[in-house]
């Protein structure tokens, strides 16, 4: 995730703004291979990490920063979701049992 902030950041200075809006659509790609053909954790880590990408797409929100915050604070908040969902699927098979 650091990396892609970096790679963002830099783009955005030198005014590489194709290559700052690829990361709109690299991004998300491997979290929808790994939640579709993956299993256990990445599987869950995946689709949770979707869920603020996804958000942004359906709901239509508005950006209220620039593409470099928006960008960041989705992947921040993909990595969140994503641990959650690793938690959440981990309590689900212990109560299981």
């Amino acid at each position: 995730m650091t990396a892609v902030a970096v790679l963002l950041w830099l783009s955005m200075s030198l005014g590489l703004a194709i290559l700052a809006s690829l990361v709109w659509c690299v991004v998300p790609t491997p979290l929808v291979i790994c939640a579709i053909f993956d299993r256990g954790d990445r599987r869950a880590f995946s689709i949770g990490a979707l869920i603020p990408w996804l958000g942004l797409l359906t709901l239509r929100i508005p950006p209220t920063g620039s593409f470099i915050s928006m960008t960041v604070w989705l992947l921040a908040l993909g990595g969140i979701c994503g641990a959650i969902a690793i938690a959440t699927r981990r309590w689900i098979e212990r109560q299981s049992r």
